[in-house]
């Protein structure tokens, strides 16, 4: 027994010694090369493009998602600047670094601010995400929009269209142009570079030519010469000159070289000039509001121009805790801007109807026997799933009855002091009462109601004249059950459709002092009604809340009378009405196997908007 533990000892100890030189081995040679990317043998390149398809795949399915849903939209559009003869063409995009793209040399008027500020589609949300690339023929020029504001701009269409057949109607108004932009751009975003600065942070030279990529078709369009050149390190507590081998500390001054040149591959049909900048942030990860863009000149292309293009700077940088990790890991982005000629816009037209001829093979393109889905949700969606989100408006009114001596329920008096007072309940003490909601919205039977549940009435709190609010602490909450009386919804023929649910309410099993003693004259009782609202085709029920405000008086305490109530400015109502709106929105995809189940409605969309147009 002791000799085999002393073998498997021998052995784990070999097998330790053999891990721990090939780390050493791993780590020597990482050490040689220095700022050269490091190579992957066969396993660990396995693993590497493993993590990336997961990575991958968790903002493939949303990005799926959004693009389908909203293809509708897109198709409107384009149908819209056929029809109308309009020089612009839509065309879905991802957006992945740079969110805006603006160039540094643009003479941007105030109103076009204005414009940037209102979209915040395109700054806003987590990256990457769809947007739509436009294709301005009329401006030569591209920008791009986000689904919000492509949203907004298909409404002015319609309302554009609906004119044009009313010349003596729309003279009278002033509707701007939904197809452009208001300020077009004079240079458009057409390449991006990325190259490490790794370098940077080890104090070596770098000298690469790097590729320019097209933001919009991913392919290659150019590439360009990029030298990083380290100058000296200067540390702010000594008087002694930049020197190189001082260590790269926090604290320090950090004084380098940016040459960006040598532009090759681009084609004077296609430009009539072009210019690079590169933002600071994308170098130190943070600005101080100093200087945030370096651009280059404009350099005019007629045959050999591209290569005269040249972006020289010398920067110097203060290293901060949060600046020296990003020049450890990160890259720097360069952009690259240009006067688009007709060419240009064609090519990439073009190149989008290529990829609209071509059917590739999706991945959440199952075929039946290879589906994972149960045999009867591997057909069409059902009619009564949601596609898109759908609003809808309710209205509430709430009522307080109590018992007469002819022993029927009258609803008890609403009395508001100005209109944007909600009124107060004028409650008896010692009368039985029951609580009334009735609920309406004019959608009739597109919106089906099964029922009310779940009535409560409870957070009482007093609100004394001065606006301060008292909790009374020990209060209970109470559900309320109608009993016998059912709620009944009723769909009326004008397209309205009407839920009333009465409950007796007993205020004493609350156990409140505020209801059971007489409220104090300028002092109200505040009480939160809360309900939830069963509806067809949504998975669960939809909660409501409102608060009421009632006050209690002695039995045989009697309101003002008529005469009297003319020269008061109180306004006498039954009910106390609320307006909701809800929206309900169509389940998340998180699976590429249900993205089929998305109905964009292209086909049956572009047989109606197309007999309209033409009709």
């Amino acid at each position: 027994m002791q000799q085999q533990l002393q073998a498997q000892l021998d052995e784990q100890k070999k097998e330790y010694e053999l891990k721990m030189q090939q780390l050493a081995e791993r780590a020597a040679k990482r050490k040689a090369r220095g700022f050269e990317p490091e190579k992957y043998d066969e396993h660990e390149l396995a693993l590497v493009k493993r993590v990336i398809q997961k990575w991958r795949a968790l903002r493939r399915v949303k990005l799926a998602e959004v693009a389908l849903s909203n293809a509708v939209l897109l198709k409107e559009a384009n149908v819209f600047s056929r029809e109308f003869g309009k020089k612009v063409t839509y065309q879905f995009t991802i957006v992945d670094e740079i969110g805006t793209p603006i160039s540094a040399l643009e003479g941007i008027s105030a109103m076009a601010e204005l414009e940037d500020v209102s979209d915040q589609g395109l700054s806003s949300q987590r990256r990457p995400f769809v947007a739509v690339k436009v294709l301005d023929s009329k401006n030569n020029c591209i920008y791009v929009w986000s689904l919000e504001r492509l949203q907004a701009r298909v409404q002015q269409m319609h309302r554009l269209f609906s004119l044009l057949d009313k010349p003596s109607y729309s003279r009278h108004f002033s509707l701007e142009d939904p197809f452009y932009h208001p300020s077009p751009p004079r240079y458009s975003l057409f390449g991006t570079a990325s190259f490490p600065l790794y370098p940077l942070s080890h104090k070596t030279m770098l000298l690469s030519e790097i590729q320019i990529f097209s933001p919009y078709t991913g392919q290659q369009v150019a590439c360009c010469s990029v030298r990083l050149k380290p100058l000296g390190i200067t540390i702010s507590t000594t008087d002694q000159p930049p020197s190189l081998s001082t260590e790269l500390s926090e604290g320090c001054q950090y004084s380098y070289e940016l040459n960006i040149d040598s532009v090759k591959g681009l084609e004077a049909t296609d430009f009539r000039s072009i210019h690079c900048q590169i933002r600071l942030a994308s170098i130190i990860g943070t600005t101080d509001g100093s200087e945030d863009v370096l651009a280059s000149p404009s350099a005019t292309l007629d045959s050999d121009d591209s290569t005269r293009l040249r972006l020289r700077k010398t920067l110097t940088t203060s290293i901060s805790p949060g600046i020296l990790p990003h020049m450890r890991s990160k890259h720097a982005t360069i952009e690259f801007y240009g006067e688009c000629n007709p060419a240009c816009l064609f090519k990439c037209e073009r190149w989008d109807e290529t990829k609209e001829e071509k059917s590739p093979t999706r991945p959440w393109q199952l075929s039946r026997a290879d589906s994972d889905l149960p045999a009867d949700t591997t057909g069409r969606r059902r009619e009564t799933e949601l596609l898109t989100d759908q609003i809808y408006d309710i209205k509430s009114m709430i009522t307080v009855q109590e018992l007469t001596s002819s022993g029927t329920y009258k609803p008890i008096e609403l009395a508001s002091s100005s209109p944007l007072d909600p009124g107060v309940f004028n409650c008896h003490q010692g009368l039985q009462r029951r609580l009334s909601i009735v609920l309406s919205h004019g959608c009739g039977r597109q919106w089906i109601w099964r029922g009310i549940s779940s009535v409560k009435v409870g957070n009482i709190r007093l609100l004394d004249p001065k606006g301060h609010l008292l909790d009374s602490g020990n209060s209970n909450s109470i559900e309320l059950h109608c009993g016998k009386r059912k709620p009944s919804v009723e769909y009326s023929a004008d397209g309205s459709a009407v839920l009333v649910f009465t409950a007796g309410w007993d205020t004493s099993a609350h156990s409140s002092v505020f209801l059971d003693r007489i409220t104090t004259a300028g002092h109200r009782v505040l009480l939160e009604v809360s309900w939830e609202l069963e509806v067809e085709g949504c998975p669960d029920p939809i909660p409501f809340s409102v608060d009421i405000g009632l006050t209690m008086q002695e039995r045989d305490s009697r309101g003002p009378s008529k005469f009297m109530s003319y020269f008061k400015t109180q306004k006498a109502a039954t009910q106390a009405v609320s307006t909701f709106q809800v929206r309900l929105s169509p389940a998340v995809t998180n699976k590429p196997s249900e993205l089929w189940r998305l109905n964009t409605g292209l086909v049956a969309f572009s047989y109606i908007i197309l007999s309209a147009l033409y009709n």
